[in-house]
């Protein structure tokens, strides 16, 4: 006979062979679809010694029911999944394919906001550094930069130039106002220029009054040029490592 658990409708109720049927806890199924589907409501299988179950419903979702707690399996809604996903057994990072959204906190948020305004600052300095390149490039034709003088800056309070003849100093220190070739002591100077002539033999130290040769004043050697920006000659000596050796003065003066 049919088990009285289940109910047979359609033409296989009219079929006085029993259809459905349990025989030592074993479910027996004796039909053949002539006409039809076969049509199953929800399904439960249960333990036998507890309340606990596993149900399909009506809407083809898995549901498992422990200790009268009922947690949805499987279903068409989204679902949240925390821990680790393990993929056939396999503990390895898993791919995930499509779009991910993620929900970041307050500090997640504020460290990207941070690296936002780096990245904005970094943005304004370069294009910053290449509207400079730019425009140095447009300043170069071929392998000369292209520049316009303006004006020409000069000493304040200059108003002539006057070169005097070389003269030779010898190896005892002598006061440039005295020195021979200078005819005079001018003391409305701005600089001084010294060029020490490329042929002598030694080099010039060139102070002031304390001016000895490799222990005070500055050395200049042969075909070196110094400038010192003083106002008298009577403040500056000369001292020579051997004799003869020639040095040109320019004074810039103010006059």
């Amino acid at each position: 006979m049919v088990h009285p658990k289940f109910k047979i409708t359609g033409k296989e109720a009219a079929d006085s062979t029993s259809v459905v049927s349990v025989t030592n806890n074993k479910l027996d199924v004796n039909a053949t679809l002539t006409d039809a589907d076969i049509q199953i409501g929800s399904v439960e299988i249960k333990d036998a010694t507890s309340s606990n179950r596993a149900i399909v419903d009506g809407s083809g979702n898995l549901q498992t029911e422990v200790n009268n707690t009922v947690t949805v399996v499987q279903s068409d809604a989204e679902r949240t999944i925390t821990g680790t996903v393990v993929v056939n057994g396999s503990s390895v990072t898993q791919p995930v394919s499509g779009t991910v959204t993620a929900n970041l906190g307050t500090t997640d948020n504020a460290v990207l906001d941070s690296i936002d305004a780096v990245l904005d600052t970094i943005k304004i300095d370069t294009e910053a550094i290449e509207t400079a390149v730019e425009i140095l490039d447009n300043a170069v034709s071929g392998n000369e930069m292209q520049v316009d003088i303006v004006t020409n800056k000069h000493p304040e309070g200059m108003t002539s130039i006057t070169t005097f003849a070389r003269f030779a100093v010898g190896t005892s220190a002598i006061q440039l106002s005295s020195a021979a070739g200078i005819d005079a002591s001018p003391s409305n100077c701005k600089e001084m220029i010294f060029y020490v002539h490329e042929t002598n033999d030694g080099y010039l130290y060139i102070g002031d009054s304390s001016t000895e040769l490799d222990r005070y004043g500055i050395r200049v050697n042969a075909g070196d040029t110094l400038i010192l920006p003083l106002g008298d000659t009577a403040d500056v000596y000369l001292d020579g490592s051997d004799a003869d050796q020639f040095v040109s003065v320019t004074l810039i003066r103010d006059i």
